[in-house]
């Protein structure tokens, strides 16, 4: 019998999430286990595991849509499954899902249906905005695999002058000379298409299901000024690309969308920005005790359980956070919060950008605890097996630069809606005076960001002056 899959919910406070990539295709076979889609958080990217085996029979999301927790997303079962008459809760409504191409088709819920008698089929997200707005979803033309509405397509047909960039009719000229087939392109494409006056029938798609991209269309248009006669107009003659000028950046060697994780940091990135007056304090700490006691330590300890450098400075952090609790402070919904567990988050890079988990309680910990539990975060960040609870809940933010050897002091942005955040540079010999005499000793850079909403420059040097005590005497961290 065919399993429904849904949106699952990953964290507590979790209420919605982007399908960010497909890493299945319908007809794809699927075992327990297998990584069958990407879905993003505000927090995390999380690779979507099938907890059934079969095949992966319908995707009813598209890629870089968003829905509900507990909304349908695919359906897997066994192969050659008649699954038409599945039931699919979405909400408070149900639909049915159609079985193949030309079957009878759902009855579209949510937003105003002019003709009850007319069935259409809509991604739950797309059904959900259309009731938001009012809309009519029958009378909007869909663009996703077999014409079901998505999203896009609903923004499109609710924008002002909608009706002139709308999809062009089913059974077009170019189409019915070529026997009439159904072109599937996003709204974007259908635009950029009619603008540059190429013809979408001339294109193979590389979208889900072959669906026609922006990019497809931009890159068809390329080989159009290029010379290459295999991409027609919609009149059947070649176009001009706009401007005959090359670019004299060579064109581009890669071109990603921005999407996903790298959309949602720059969202956060940029609310920082406007929100937050930081201002960025720096100094370095003499780490020479502290190099020598972790040397010491980790000398009787296996390679899986060596304590770094940042495990040692959220220790530090921990403990300075407790003797000034004004740094274990929000900012939200106009009132400085001062919060009672210490939650430090880590700043983890991954290859599409960063994510925070956090280490709580850090003050409370020892400093074997707290490198176990960065290690393991940070493992799990990687593989894209972190939960969304493990990314929430913090009070101030690490962020180490010293393993690429290269960073001695930059300027950390602020986590929203915390009131600091301590970027942490390399650790490098360096001649300093000791009692009036040069010596060289591992020095750390230490750069603090604070929201001037909330603390001052005081504060902060002493807030610096402290760590740097635990840090050149680290024995303190130890009672």
């Amino acid at each position: 019998m065919a399993e429904i899959v849904v949106m699952p919910k990953l964290g507590f406070l979790m209420e919605t999430g982007i399908l960010s990539a497909w890493r299945a295709k319908e007809g794809d076979s699927l075992a327990v286990g297998d990584v069958m889609a990407e879905i993003t958080t505000d927090k995390i990217t999380y690779e979507l595991e099938s907890q059934v085996e079969g095949v992966l029979l319908r995707t009813i999301l598209e890629e870089g849509a968003e829905a509900a927790v507990g909304e349908p997303i695919a359906v897997i079962g066994r192969q050659g499954e008649d699954i038409s008459g599945l039931e699919l809760a979405a909400g408070r409504a149900a639909f049915a899902l159609d079985a193949a191409p030309g079957a009878d088709e759902a009855p579209g819920h949510g937003g105003r249906t002019a003709d009850p008698g007319r069935r259409v089929i809509a991604s739950p997200a797309a059904k959900k905005l259309a009731a938001e707005l009012d809309m009519d979803i029958s009378a909007v033309t869909g663009t996703g695999p077999r014409g079901r509405v998505t999203m896009e397509d609903v923004r499109a047909a609710a924008s002002p002058g909608a009706a002139a960039k709308s999809s062009p009719p089913e059974s077009s000229p170019a189409e019915a000379a070529k026997g009439g087939r159904k072109v599937f392109a996003t709204s974007t494409a259908r635009s950029m298409a009619a603008e540059l006056e190429v013809d979408l029938n001339s294109i193979t798609g590389s979208g889900l299901n072959g669906r026609i991209t922006a990019d497809d269309v931009a890159a068809a248009a390329e080989r159009v000024r290029d010379g290459d006669a295999g991409v027609e107009t919609a009149g059947g003659h070649k176009t001009q690309f706009p401007g005959t000028i090359e670019d004299p950046r060579g064109g581009a060697a890669e071109q990603m969308p921005y999407t996903g994780m790298r959309r949602i940091i720059g969202k956060h990135t940029d609310e920082s920005r406007r929100l937050s007056p930081g201002v960025t304090y720096h100094a370095a700490a003499d780490v020479e005790q502290l190099k020598e006691m972790l040397a010491a330590a980790n000398a009787a300890r296996s390679e899986n359980d060596k304590i770094g450098i940042t495990a040692a400075v959220i220790k530090a952090a921990g403990q300075t956070i407790r003797r000034m609790p004004r740094f274990n402070a929000t900012l939200e919904n106009g009132a400085i919060k001062v919060w009672r567990k210490v939650n430090i988050g880590v700043v983890v890079a991954l290859p599409e950008g960063l994510v925070v988990p956090v280490i709580r309680q850090a003050d409370r910990k020892t400093l074997g605890e707290i490198g176990r539990e960065v290690r393991d975060l940070a493992a799990r960040a990687r593989m894209n097996r972190l939960l969304p609870d493990e990314a929430i809940g913090g009070t101030f933010t690490v962020s180490a630069l010293g393993s690429y050897r290269s960073v001695d002091f930059f300027n950390p942005i602020i986590n929203q809606p915390e009131a600091a955040v301590l970027g942490v540079g390399r650790m490098v010999d360096t001649v300093v005076a000791v009692r009036g005499e040069p010596a060289v000793r591992a020095t750390m850079g230490l750069s603090l960001t604070c929201d001037h909403r909330m603390l001052d420059g005081a504060p902060a040097a002493e807030f610096l002056r402290a760590l740097m005590d635990y840090l050149e005497n680290p024995v303190h961290m130890l009672v």
